[in-house]
C-alpha cells in the first residue's frame, strides 16, 4: 500500500511523457526554495534529478513529483526557446534610451566573444517592471534553447550587462537619499 502511489505515478511519468530523461526542470522544494535540475533517469519508485547549482543528486519519490507543479525548461511554449529574465535597478537620473544603449552594447559583446547559448535573431526585450522610491527596476528578456547551459548562460548575461553598465556609465545600485529632519526642541 505505501509502495503503490509511488510506482503508478512511475508509470504515469514514464508513459505520459510529463518529464523525460535529459528534460531540465524547475520546482519547489519542501522549505519553497526555486530548484532546477536535469532529470537523471526515472525508475519505478523515485526520479533522480541533478541539480546544476549545488552539484549533486535529488531523490524524489515520484507520487510527489507528479504532486509538485512541475516547469519543464525543455518543452519551449515558443519557436524563440526559453524566455529568461534578469532584472536590476536603475536611478531616475538614468534615460531609457541610455538604458536601451547599455542593452545592445552588453549582448554584442556576448555576440562578438562566441556566446552561441543566446538565441540572438530574437531581440532581447527591456521593460520597466517596477517604479520604486529610489530607482526603475529593468527587466531584461532574452531567448535560449542551450537549457543544459541556463545558468552560465544567465551569468554571461549579466556579467556582460555589468561590464556594459561600466563603459556606459550607469550605475545599477539602488540610489539612496537619506532624508534627515532637524527637530525642534522648545
Amino acid at each position: 500500500g505505501a509502495w503503490a502511489p509511488d510506482i503508478i505515478s512511475g508509470l504515469v511519468i514514464l508513459n505520459g511523457e510529463i518529464v523525460g530523461e535529459g528534460d531540465m526542470i524547475e520546482f519547489q522544494d519542501s522549505d519553497g526554495n526555486r530548484v532546477l535540475g536535469t532529470v537523471y533517469r526515472t525508475k519505478v519508485f523515485h526520479t533522480e534529478i541533478l541539480d546544476p547549482v549545488k552539484n549533486h543528486r535529488i531523490m524524489l519519490q515520484n507520487s510527489r513529483l507528479r504532486g509538485m507543479t512541475i516547469h519543464n525548461l525543455s518543452k519551449f511554449a515558443s519557436a524563440r526557446g526559453l524566455r529568461e529574465s534578469i532584472s536590476f535597478n536603475v536611478g531616475y537620473d538614468v534615460p531609457a534610451s541610455r538604458i536601451r544603449k547599455m542593452i545592445a552594447d552588453a549582448f554584442r559583446q556576448l555576440q562578438e566573444s562566441g556566446n552561441r547559448s543566446l538565441e540572438y535573431q530574437h531581440e532581447p526585450e527591456l521593460r520597466a517592471t517596477k517604479a520604486g522610491d529610489y530607482a526603475i527596476q529593468w527587466t531584461l528578456y532574452y531567448y535560449t534553447k542551450d537549457v543544459r547551459n541556463l545558468l552560465k548562460t544567465g551569468q554571461e548575461v549579466n556579467l556582460a550587462l555589468i561590464e556594459s553598465a561600466e563603459r556606459a556609465p550607469i550605475s545599477l545600485a539602488t540610489p539612496v537619499i537619506l532624508h534627515s529632519q532637524n527637530s525642534v526642541t522648545a
